[in-house]
């Protein structure tokens, strides 16, 4: 009798050692896990409007935040001309127009979301983003002013709202 409950509490007492020690392993390695999936860090930032400011991470996205309207800009003088970094472009609602030239020559640029809040985009604004594939337009816009995707090789579909 002694021996099978000898047993009883030796399974008992393997079992909960087995399952504290997979649980011990599952937290390191979620700890591990986390390491390798640290979020991309900021590498530049700066103003783009009055009430807008930027940020570019490590991964190459690019965010435009605050309200307002963008900066209208000339051929070459952008914060983000030709940069090469910049693969993605979130602007967040709020912002109300993208200035003209704004991303001239952003090369590695293949993503854009813009928000409903964008009612304008100015001439030239994605001029030579020549990886740009797809881009979807909000309700918002009422206005795309001349050559806003010229030279954009790569851009298989632009997608209007009804309105």
């Amino acid at each position: 009798m002694k021996r099978k409950l000898w047993k009883k509490v030796s399974v008992i007492l393997l079992t909960t050692t087995i399952a504290v020690s997979l649980l011990t392993a599952a937290e390191i390695l979620s700890g591990v896990g986390a390491v390798f999936a640290q979020a991309a860090e900021i590498v530049n930032s700066g103003t783009c409007g009055d009430n807008l400011t930027w940020t570019l991470d490590s991964e190459g996205l690019l965010t435009i935040s605050g309200e307002g309207e963008m900066d209208v800009y000339y051929w070459n003088s952008t914060p983000f001309s030709e940069n090469e970094k910049i693969r993605k472009l979130v602007v967040d609602n709020g912002v109300t127009s993208i200035g003209e030239w704004a991303f001239y020559g952003c090369k590695s640029l293949t993503s854009i979301t813009i928000p409903n809040s964008v009612t304008s985009i100015g001439g030239d604004a994605f001029y030579e983003c020549s990886n740009l594939k797809s881009i979807e337009l909000p309700e918002g816009i009422t206005s795309i002013e001349k050559s806003t995707f010229q030279y954009c090789n790569s851009l298989e579909s632009i997608e209007l709202s009804e309105g």
